[in-house]
Order: structure tokens, then C-alpha cells, then sequence
């Protein structure tokens, strides 16, 4: 590897003058990753819904003192797995439905004046409902 300004300021110009479409390596797909990442993604969510069915057996069938700092351990514990649990959820249904959301403000020329009127709507939504 070169230190020299000069050449690496000609490779970077080089690489920028390629268009991203001929690039050939952005066009590598990796699917052992993208299978290793599904696997991943399903461990964690059945370690964390079954983490969550585990402490609410515990909690109902009570093995813990009334009162005792157990339980309110348990029952912090169990509020907080369904609360990641629930986040994930409606971050990924958010993801995906905002998305979708773009195309039609496109299609209808609001993105014209105003580009992010779906994250708009979305967020005066997301507003609306915490209120409630």
C-alpha cells in the first residue's frame, strides 16, 4: 500500500469515475450471510420469547416470595423482554410500511413540494397513537 497524496488521490479518482452499475463486486450477492443472518435473527427471537414464557411460568407458578425482591426482579425482567419484543416488531412493520408508503406520494406529485410527506404522516400517526 502506497502513502503517496498523489496515487491516492488518482486510484480514488479512478474508483469514483466507474459508475456503481459496472461495478462487478457491488453486484456480489452473499448468501451464506444473508442465511447466516436469518438464523440469527430466529435464535434471538426465540430466545427472547422463550425467555419471556420462562419468567411468566416462574412468576405464576409462585416459586418466588410475595413481595420479595425476586419477584419484582422477574416481573421487571419479563416487562422488559416484551417490551424489546414489541419494539422490534413495530420497528420492522415500520420499515417496511413506510417504504411502501413513498410511491404512491411520488405517483400523486406531493413529492414535489415536499419530499417526506410519508415520514410525515407516519410520524403525526405514531403521535396521535402514544397520545391516545
Amino acid at each position: 500500500m502506497s502513502f503517496n497524496p498523489a496515487e491516492n488521490m488518482a486510484a480514488a479518482d479512478e474508483v469514483m469515475a466507474t459508475s456503481p452499475i459496472d461495478n462487478q463486486d457491488a453486484d456480489v450477492y452473499n448468501t451464506p450471510l444473508q442465511i447466516a443472518g436469518v438464523f440469527i435473527i430466529i435464535v434471538a427471537s426465540i430466545s427472547g420469547m422463550g425467555l419471556s414464557y420462562v419468567f411468566g411460568w416462574i412468576k405464576s407458578k409462585g416459586a418466588m416470595r410475595e413481595g420479595g425482591s425476586s419477584e419484582w426482579i422477574f416481573g421487571i425482567a419479563l416487562e422488559l423482554l416484551k417490551g424489546c419484543g414489541l419494539g422490534v416488531i413495530i420497528c420492522t412493520s415500520l420499515i417496511h410500511l413506510i417504504g411502501e408508503a413513498y410511491e404512491p406520494f411520488e405517483e400523486s406529485g406531493m413529492a414535489e413540494t415536499y419530499e417526506q410527506w410519508p415520514m410525515v404522516f407516519a410520524m403525526a400517526g405514531m403521535f396521535i397513537m402514544a397520545v391516545l
